[in-house]
């Protein structure tokens, strides 16, 4: 199970807080090393010169005899400021363990650090070569001073610092703790919002006026989904009622034939009439489900279009061929205007199908005697096709909802003069101008209704 927003939230604050601490105390351990060494690189130089301007003047044993009395009375026997003077002449040498110190590399003003035979600590020393004068020879002072003070300070603040850290640390996880608790109270409460959301309510949508900023956008996302899956429900749910409703009829017909027939001996006539007719009612019942699966195929982007490049116009005249006898049945003519010449990269058997369902629709919603124009018009990365004819005028609030599915803005839906198809014809104009990347477009003004749709030039 991974784990929850507050534990990273926690334990990123506590390491972000760590890391801090840690940079700032090795900062300040730093400093503290920089500064104790300066504070004994500057007791051993006040030391050094103090005795360097009494061994300057001396030039003589007797002086150095003086001096170097001086010396054993400031030598502390416990380990604190301690004085040697090196010289090839033993009467001018001072302090204990001068063989080993004269073994040392000692440079003149270098600091550094000795340990001296049999001590368990370091010293830090400081020398200073002086020239011979007179009696006295050439001889080097060391100072050294003991190490231990300033080590256990160091160490005594490296522990404090490191404990200091980690007690930072573990108060930064439990504040954190609670302020990311608290930060995030909104998140549960919309946690509970969205556990209330049922499908018995789909309207119901989760509130954003309490929330912050942050998680405003998310839920307006959210909201905006429910939204889409409340319309798609009620689309759905529409689409199963009208196809009950186109199926019912035909089944109701068939049904009703063969009880019909059945009820008495039929001659070998009434017969053939009466599987006529049920053959009629079953055509259209194929037509429904394979128009219906057509649909269900582009809508999952199954349908695969054999591109091919093909004339518009072309098209056009064959779909109007087809048509043929219903246009000389309703005494009405298609005329096809604009760019004649435009070509696009389409599938033809496709297009075809289209250009019937609109030529089809103008057949059956244009006035008597009317002709119907197809006008093409091309631009540069599409061509646009309209099929327009005189007729009643389409109200505004139908023309959004024309290309619906068993959607119907004539009465004719509930019965009439016009009935002819069953609502699925311009829904498939949609889905074959999708195909093709294109969109679908229905305007009704000054009795004359246009509709049509646009395709890609691929």
């Amino acid at each position: 199970m991974k784990h929850s927003i507050s534990r990273r939230l926690v334990s990123l604050f506590s390491i972000t807080t760590l890391t801090v601490i840690v940079l700032i105390s090795t900062a300040l351990y730093t400093l503290l090393i920089v500064q104790l060494e300066g504070y004994q690189r500057r007791q051993l130089s006040s030391a050094l010169h103090d005795r360097a301007y009494q061994i300057e003047r001396i030039d003589h044993v007797d002086g150095w005899q003086r001096v170097s009395r001086k010396m054993g009375v400031l030598t502390p026997t416990d380990g604190g400021m301690r004085f040697w003077v090196l010289s090839d002449a033993p009467q001018f040498r001072f302090g204990g363990d001068l063989s080993f110190m004269a073994r040392q590399s000692l440079g003149d003003m270098q600091m550094r650090e000795l340990r001296l035979p049999g001590s368990d600590y370091t010293l830090s020393v400081l020398a200073q070569h002086f020239d011979a004068n007179r009696e006295r020879p050439a001889v080097t002072l060391v100072v050294g001073i003991d190490t231990r003070p300033y080590t256990e300070a160091r160490r005594v603040f490296l522990l404090a610092l490191v404990l200091l850290s980690l007690a930072a640390a573990a108060t930064v996880y439990v504040l954190g703790k609670c302020v990311v608790r608290l930060g995030l109270q909104p998140l549960r409460q919309l946690s509970g919002q969205a556990r209330q959301l049922s499908p018995a309510n789909l309207a119901q949508r989760l509130e954003l006026e309490p929330l912050p900023r942050e998680l405003a956008g998310v839920t307006s996302a959210f909201n905006g989904a429910l939204a889409r899956l409340e319309h798609a429900y009620h689309q759905l749910d529409a689409f199963n009622a009208d196809v009950a409703h186109e199926l019912r009829t035909p089944l109701s017909n068939l049904i009703g034939q063969t009880q019909v027939a059945l009820a008495k001996p039929r001659s070998a006539d009434e017969l053939a009439d009466i599987l006529h007719s049920n053959l009629e009612e079953l055509g259209r019942l194929r037509s429904i489900v394979n128009d219906m699966l057509f649909l269900a195929h582009a809508d999952r982007g199954e349908a695969r279009p054999a591109l091919a490049e093909a004339n518009i116009a072309d098209e056009i005249n064959k779909a109007v061929e087809f048509l043929e006898p219903a246009l000389d049945e309703a005494g009405k003519e298609v005329i096809v205007t604009g760019d004649l010449g435009a070509c696009a990269r389409l599938d033809g058997a496709l297009l075809r199908r289209a250009f019937v369902n609109l030529l089809d629709n103008a057949i059956q919603y244009s006035s008597p005697q009317a002709r119907i124009e197809v006008s093409i018009r091309s631009a540069a990365e599409h061509v646009t096709v309209a099929v327009i004819n005189p007729g009643a005028a389409i109200t505004a609030e139908h023309l959004p909802r024309l290309f619906d599915r068993f959607y119907r803005a004539d009465p004719a839906r509930h019965g009439g003069a016009h009935k002819r198809g069953y609502g699925l014809g311009l829904a498939i104009v949609k889905a074959i101008a999708q195909i093709h990347h294109g969109t679908v477009f229905a305007q009704s003004a000054a009795g004359r209704n246009s509709i049509g749709f646009s395709v890609a030039i691929l």
